[in-house]
């Protein structure tokens, strides 16, 4: 593996790979799922609170002390360069670089749905497409993520043409792209998916259920948003805060 530069800093700290560590370190730091999962746990703790470049220094400091990452280590970091990508465009490149070369992004699944969510996080759908076509197993969380990167880039027909390529479709892609719709501001279609999904038996979320009352309300679609406010009636909406308070937030 090369030497990953850590976020942020001018004078990069390396994150080298193991046979560049102190072998006295090496011996004394054997690569068991306890030093892992700690070394991780700080990463994690790290990134889900925004401090991308304190948990590349972390990451450095696991590779130098000769402890290898595991799967979580490297889905928390790309998480990290997905979510906050500021500066971290180069972290996220080499850290995919390293999967790969681990065979991690063609052979892990979750790990290489992370990949793919930081690129299209980052606009970088064709990037993500690539990662994608080359993984041998996907889940219904990779095919979603795709769809999600596809509509955020405003790229709707692709979004559709990958909703029907999935082998079994749940409520999680209809809401990604009814969503989607909404968002880009294609009301007629969300509500038509929203019917379509009505249609195939599955049954909406409360943010399904927000995305279509915001395109009732942008189109005056009275009688519809009527019909979708006597649904949220009979079922467990009313009494759900996530989805009162998100409800007074979009309407």
């Amino acid at each position: 593996m090369g030497l990953l530069p850590v976020v942020g800093i001018t004078s990069p700290a390396l994150i080298t790979c193991k046979s560049h560590a102190n072998p006295k370190i090496q011996r004394l730091n054997q690569s068991t799922s306890e030093t892992t999962v700690s070394w991780t746990s700080r990463i994690t703790l790290l990134t889900r609170n925004g401090r991308l470049a304190e948990a590349a220094k972390e990451f450095s400091g696991m590779r130098l002390s000769g402890v290898e990452p595991n799967h979580i280590t490297f889905i928390a970091l790309l998480s990290g360069c997905g979510d906050f990508p500021s500066g971290s465009e180069a972290l996220g490149d080499l850290l995919h670089g390293y999967a790969s070369k681990l065979g991690l992004d063609r052979n892990h699944v979750m790990v290489g749905t992370a990949i793919i969510g930081m690129y299209s996080k980052r606009g970088r759908v064709k990037k993500a497409r690539c990662v994608f076509d080359y993984m041998e197993d996907k889940n219904s969380v990779t095919w979603n993520t795709m769809i999600d990167g596809y509509m955020r880039s405003g790229q709707l027909d692709n979004a559709a043409k990958m909703f029907d390529k999935m082998p079994e479709r749940d409520l999680i892609s209809w809401t990604a792209m009814i969503n989607g719709f909404v968002k880009k501001g294609f009301h007629e279609e969300a509500l038509a998916w929203f019917r379509e999904m009505q249609i195939s038996g599955v049954k909406p979320d409360y943010v399904a259920i927000i995305a279509a009352l915001n395109a009732c309300t942008n189109l005056g679609a009275l009688s519809f948003g009527l019909w979708v406010h006597r649904y949220v009636m009979s079922q467990d909406f009313k009494n759900n805060v996530r989805f009162l308070t998100k409800w007074r937030n979009e309407l």
